[in-house]
Protein backbone atom coordinates (compact mmCIF):
# COMPACT_ATOMS: atom_id res chain seq x y z
CA UNK A 1 0.00 0.00 0.00
CA UNK A 2 1.22 3.74 -0.82
CA UNK A 3 1.94 5.64 1.92
CA UNK A 4 -0.41 8.87 1.79
CA UNK A 5 1.44 11.90 0.43
CA UNK A 6 -1.05 15.06 0.63
CA UNK A 7 -0.28 17.75 -1.82
CA UNK A 8 -0.15 21.35 -0.96
CA UNK A 9 -1.54 22.67 -3.85
CA UNK A 10 -4.64 20.52 -2.65
CA UNK A 11 -5.17 21.97 -0.09
CA UNK A 12 -4.60 25.32 -0.81
CA UNK A 13 -7.28 24.94 -4.08
CA UNK A 14 -9.09 23.57 -1.50
CA UNK A 15 -9.26 26.39 1.11
CA UNK A 16 -9.42 29.27 -1.76
CA UNK A 17 -12.68 27.41 -2.86
CA UNK A 18 -14.15 27.84 0.82
CA UNK A 19 -12.78 31.05 0.66
CA UNK A 20 -15.34 31.90 -2.69
CA UNK A 21 -18.21 30.22 -0.94
CA UNK A 22 -17.68 32.93 1.88
CA UNK A 23 -17.59 35.64 -0.18
CA UNK A 24 -20.27 34.37 -2.74
CA UNK A 25 -22.61 33.79 0.01
CA UNK A 26 -21.95 36.66 2.14
CA UNK A 27 -24.74 39.19 2.89
CA UNK A 28 -22.70 42.04 4.35
CA UNK A 29 -20.51 42.72 1.06
CA UNK A 30 -21.86 44.26 -2.21
CA UNK A 31 -21.66 42.58 -5.86
CA UNK A 32 -18.55 45.18 -6.61
CA UNK A 33 -16.77 43.84 -3.46
CA UNK A 34 -17.58 40.32 -4.08
CA UNK A 35 -16.15 40.69 -7.68
CA UNK A 36 -12.95 42.03 -6.62
CA UNK A 37 -12.33 39.70 -3.91
CA UNK A 38 -13.41 36.89 -6.02
CA UNK A 39 -10.29 38.05 -8.50
CA UNK A 40 -8.17 38.89 -6.07
CA UNK A 41 -8.65 35.46 -4.86
CA UNK A 42 -8.05 34.04 -8.58
CA UNK A 43 -8.86 30.49 -9.68
CA UNK A 44 -6.17 28.29 -9.77
CA UNK A 45 -4.75 26.16 -7.28
CA UNK A 46 -1.68 27.60 -6.13
CA UNK A 47 -1.16 30.65 -4.41
CA UNK A 48 2.20 32.60 -3.87
CA UNK A 49 0.82 34.16 -0.92
CA UNK A 50 -0.70 30.95 1.45
CA UNK A 51 2.07 27.94 2.43
CA UNK A 52 0.35 25.14 1.96
CA UNK A 53 2.75 22.90 3.65
CA UNK A 54 2.51 25.03 6.70
CA UNK A 55 -1.15 24.14 6.17
CA UNK A 56 -0.36 20.19 6.13
CA UNK A 57 2.15 20.30 9.23
CA UNK A 58 -0.43 22.14 10.97
CA UNK A 59 -3.28 19.35 10.24
CA UNK A 60 -0.79 16.82 10.94
CA UNK A 61 0.06 18.29 14.56
CA UNK A 62 -3.28 18.38 15.17
CA UNK A 63 -4.07 14.81 13.76
CA UNK A 64 -1.86 13.63 15.92
CA UNK A 65 -2.96 15.06 19.21
CA UNK A 66 -6.45 13.87 18.44
CA UNK A 67 -5.51 10.19 17.98
CA UNK A 68 -2.95 10.62 21.45
CA UNK A 69 -6.39 11.85 22.87
CA UNK A 70 -8.56 9.29 21.78
CA UNK A 71 -6.17 6.44 22.85
CA UNK A 72 -5.76 7.94 26.41
CA UNK A 73 -9.61 7.96 26.17
CA UNK A 74 -9.34 3.97 25.24
CA UNK A 75 -6.74 3.21 27.99
CA UNK A 76 -9.41 4.81 30.31
CA UNK A 77 -12.24 2.57 28.99
CA UNK A 78 -9.51 -0.24 29.33
CA UNK A 79 -8.93 0.49 32.84
CA UNK A 80 -12.84 0.71 33.86
CA UNK A 81 -13.44 -3.07 31.74
CA UNK A 82 -10.24 -4.15 33.80
CA UNK A 83 -11.92 -3.17 37.21
CA UNK A 84 -15.48 -3.83 36.91
CA UNK A 85 -14.82 -7.48 35.33
CA UNK A 86 -12.24 -7.99 38.76
CA UNK A 87 -15.01 -7.02 40.83
CA UNK A 88 -17.10 -10.18 39.51
CA UNK A 89 -14.96 -12.43 37.40
CA UNK A 90 -11.70 -13.97 37.78
CA UNK A 91 -10.66 -14.11 34.01
CA UNK A 92 -9.80 -10.86 32.96
CA UNK A 93 -8.36 -12.20 29.59
CA UNK A 94 -11.60 -13.37 28.20
CA UNK A 95 -13.18 -10.75 28.80
CA UNK A 96 -10.20 -8.59 26.92
CA UNK A 97 -10.44 -11.03 24.24
CA UNK A 98 -14.14 -10.80 23.98
CA UNK A 99 -13.81 -7.02 23.47
CA UNK A 100 -10.85 -7.49 20.94
CA UNK A 101 -12.69 -9.53 18.89
CA UNK A 102 -15.22 -7.40 19.25
CA UNK A 103 -13.37 -3.89 17.80
CA UNK A 104 -12.04 -5.97 15.22
CA UNK A 105 -15.38 -6.81 13.91
CA UNK A 106 -16.32 -3.60 13.85
CA UNK A 107 -12.77 -2.00 12.41
CA UNK A 108 -12.25 -4.99 9.70
CA UNK A 109 -8.99 -5.03 11.48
Amino acid sequence: MEKFKPSATDFVGNIKKQMENFIKNSEVLDKETKDKLTQELGNNWYDVRFDGEIFIEDAIKWAQYKWQQQNFEQMQLWKQIVIANASVSNDPQDVADKVIDAYRKEWDV
